[in-house]
């Protein structure tokens, strides 16, 4: 619940695969020298926004953790294994 709306579980769960989706394009992304830090960015936009209504009852902490380190550091290597 957020600002007293009821968010079904349904789009919830919808919207996080979208954005996993858009995670999953971040590799490819910059092998392909494209904008992968402006996709990044955004990415991160919406995961502190969903922090930020859902903090309570979604784990993000990890995923904010590791995309700041990729922007910051761009060492894509280490989490394709």
């Amino acid at each position: 619940m957020y600002h007293k709306v009821e968010f079904p579980d349904s789009v919830v769960v919808q919207d996080l695969r979208r954005l996993i989706n858009q995670i999953f394009k971040l590799i490819p992304l910059r092998e392909e020298q494209g904008d992968w830090q402006h996709k990044i960015d955004t990415v991160l936009v919406e995961l502190y926004g969903l922090h930020a209504m859902f903090g309570d009852q979604l784990d993000f902490l990890k995923l904010i953790s590791i995309l700041e380190g990729l922007k910051l550091y761009g060492n894509f290597e280490v989490y394709r294994g």
